[in-house]
């Protein structure tokens, strides 16, 4: 069973194992056989998808990259395609598959934008009849999940008519447009959740999230993030120094789990 959680204490240490390799498509760890940490992978009909390792083959041991939630890898074969992950309850009592989109120093979505999502799920084989499957968003306007606010309602985040499955993969889709007024949201977390009685447990796989094609630049007025018509967000940067590490200066965590990184890490104080 693969828990996703580091280690925090203070102040903050991080070794590097080894550096980094950017290849064609890919991140590789040299010296660790077969860990490869995917980019998120291009949709051709609505462009890049902004969800990172979407499919679950980028992991080291129990650590699966840029996910948190009790997560279980399963074997190659098992999932829709290649691996997937089974989502159980977690100490809290959430059966929830999570990955930030907005922190700190990383705005992967705009405002006044719409976006279209998709996962593949199935149920897993003990989970009770009413079980189902739902997506949604955390919106946490000053970064405290005790002030957070659920996409469902703030944005108008919709599936389908949606009832999951033991017997076969389905596709668990929906939309939302972001809607938010004055500063950015600190943090905003794309999930899919386990509904119903007694054990909601299901597989994952495949996980997209793309803006929405039908988007015209009038609703980007400019059509440059941070100009004055779109406040709340990230300056753009030219593309050849853009930089590809996510989460560059950890200022995205939730609880014990610091995103998009692994490692014996303990978080400093704000100002240190």
């Amino acid at each position: 069973m693969v828990k996703l959680k580091q280690i925090l204490k203070r102040p903050l240490c991080i070794t590097l194992c080894s550096a980094m390799v950017i290849t064609s498509g890919n991140f590789t760890i040299p010296g660790i056989p077969g860990v490869v940490k995917a980019q998120a992978e291009e949709t051709q009909e609505q462009g890049e998808n902004l969800i990172d390792n979407p499919g679950f083959e980028g992991f080291q041991g129990s650590n699966i990259y840029n996910w948190y939630g009790n997560l279980e890898l399963t074997d190659e074969n098992k999932g829709h395609n290649g691996r997937c992950v089974i989502v159980k309850q977690d100490d809290n009592g959430n059966t929830q598959l999570g990955q930030g989109i907005i922190d700190a120093n990383t705005a992967k979505i705009e405002n006044n934008t719409k976006y279209n999502f998709s996962v593949w799920v199935k149920l897993s084989e003990n989970a009770s009849e009413d079980a189902n499957v739902t997506a949604d968003l955390a919106i946490l306007p000053d970064g405290n999940w005790s002030n957070s606010q659920a996409g469902s309602s703030a944005w108008g985040l919709a599936t389908d008519n949606f009832q999951a499955s033991k017997d076969e993969w389905k596709e668990l889709k929906g939309s939302f447009t972001t809607n938010w007024e004055g500063e950015r949201p600190q943090k905003i977390h794309f999930q899919v959740k386990g509904q119903g009685t007694g054990d909601v447990s299901f597989y994952a796989d495949d996980v997209s999230l793309t803006k929405d094609s039908g988007d015209s630049d009038n609703e980007n007025p400019g059509g440059t993030p941070g100009d004055s018509e779109n406040p709340g967000d990230t300056p753009g940067t030219p593309e050849n120094d853009k930089n590809l590490i996510d989460n560059p200066g950890f200022e995205g965590f939730q609880g014990s789990n610091i995103y998009n990184w692994y490692g014996n890490l303990e978080l400093t104080d704000e100002n240190k």
